[in-house]
């Protein structure tokens, strides 16, 4: 089996409005033998420098998986040689961190990363990204949730140290698998959806699906075909007439593995308006008492203000944040409606630049 790939990286409106670099990052490294490596990475853009970090961590864990890779691994060394990939990443930023004089607070960074094989994908995460997979039956699955803090804007990033850190092994094949930064993931995996895993099925295939992205059962990529998948799609999500993407002002990053020779059919997709509008209304409803999503707060980082020091394992459950956060996560969630569900009208972004972060900086948040 040879995976095929390719991806979708740029920088945000928002980012290039405010003279930031895009801090997104992403690597993909084919291991031969049916195995392919892939990382994105997320720097916060509240920390001036994590551009840098979100570059080496996915290089340094996707260079340390090839690198360790034996012949005809099986999942457990599979599984064994990502989180040892997570540790030398972490190291490595450090190491980089020091040798430039900055200082860990100034560049945190998510990272998700998956080895994809026959049998099946073994992921490493922190963060607020979000691994995807479309099985062999046509259905989409969430193999890495997001992990935010009770503001929409706040996460737990890589960098924080291992107590952040999620790794896993799901044995059964995938006919394509999805990495993306919260800029496509937020779109693609929007929070009033997640209390029952759901994904909106034509945004998922819009980037995953072999038929939407003209592949036949056994067609392969080259080269050339990979970059012109990458800007064809770049370009549909940038058109200014599609007001779903148009309106996501943060960086994009998407890594999309395919497995030639799967088939997966294409399901009926019965989401209709009035589904996905009942979804969000009843995540509307419930948020006071469901708004921190069984994650803790405690340790996070909030994405738009400046960073505090303080770790804590976020898999506690600490119950409702405070009414203000509640309240605040509320109003962004229905300014997106508009942008995500129904953009019949392109309405303004609460971009992480305004927010407020005061909650979360007294709780050890950093914010993008």
């Amino acid at each position: 089996m040879v995976i095929e790939s390719y991806a979708v990286h740029a920088q945000g409106i928002s980012h290039a409005e405010a003279g930031k670099p895009c801090q997104d990052a992403y690597a993909i490294r084919d291991c031969g033998s049916g195995i392919t490596v892939a990382a994105i990475a997320d720097g916060l853009g509240s920390c001036a420098q994590s551009q840098k970090s979100s570059r080496k961590a996915v290089d340094s864990i996707c260079d340390f998986i090839v690198d360790e890779l034996p012949t005809d691994p099986s999942p457990q060394v599979l599984s064994a040689i990502m989180i040892a990939g997570m540790n030398h990443a972490f190291k490595d930023v450090l190491r980089m961190l020091s040798e430039e004089s900055i200082e860990l607070k100034d560049a945190q960074t998510t990272l998700s990363a998956v080895i994809f094989h026959k049998e099946g994908v073994v992921f490493g995460h922190a963060g607020d990204g979000v691994v995807i997979g479309l099985e062999e039956d046509g259905t989409y699955s969430v193999i890495c949730e997001p992990y935010k803090g009770d503001l929409p804007n706040s996460t737990f990033p890589f960098t924080k140290g291992w107590k952040s850190w999620h790794a896993g092994t799901v044995d059964r094949p995938f006919a394509s698998v999805l990495l993306a930064t919260d800029g496509v993931g937020d779109v693609i995996y929007p929070p009033f959806l997640r209390p029952d895993h759901e994904i909106i099925v034509k945004h998922a295939a819009f980037f995953m699906h072999p038929s939407r992205l003209g592949l036949k059962k056994g067609e392969t990529l080259d080269e050339q075909s990979s970059k012109e998948l990458s800007e064809s799609t770049l370009s549909a999500i940038r058109n200014p007439q599609n007001k779903t993407w148009s309106s996501v002002t943060d960086d994009l990053t998407a890594a999309i593995l395919i497995d030639p020779d799967a088939d997966p059919p294409v399901i009926e997709d019965n989401q209709t308006e009035e589904y996905l509008r009942g979804k969000f209304e009843v995540f509307y409803d419930i948020a006071p008492g469901n708004a921190s999503d069984g994650v803790s707060d405690a340790g996070a980082c909030d994405k738009t203000a400046s960073t505090s020091e303080g770790t804590s394992d976020n898999r506690q459950k600490t119950g409702a944040p405070k009414p203000a956060t509640v309240r605040f996560r509320i109003e962004f969630w229905k300014r997106k409606w508009e942008e995500i569900i129904h953009p019949t009208k392109k309405t303004k972004e609460c971009s992480d630049d305004n927010a407020s972060g005061a909650d979360d900086m007294n709780s050890g948040k950093v914010v993008e």
